[in-house]
């Protein structure tokens, strides 16, 4: 898991791809924007969901996150 740092940004390309070799995924969960983005390596896609939704790991076909019900 990465955790951010409250001064760090972690929207740059660079630091999104200078993470491990093997990294399928990578969330941000932005509690100050109230959303969740999602970078899937494999698929070379970006998705931007609000704390409204549920979201879909793309690399697990039955995963599912709730923001909603997590009351973030």
């Amino acid at each position: 898991m990465h955790m951010a740092e409250p001064q760090r940004n972690l929207y740059t390309i660079q630091d999104i791809y200078n993470l491990p070799k093997g990294v399928r995924e990578y969330w941000i969960v932005d509690s100050e924007k109230s959303r969740v983005l999602v970078y899937n390596f494999q698929e070379e896609d970006t998705l931007e969901y609000s704390f409204g939704e549920s979201v879909k790991a793309g690399i697990y076909p039955d995963f599912w996150i709730d923001f909603a019900r997590l009351g973030i």
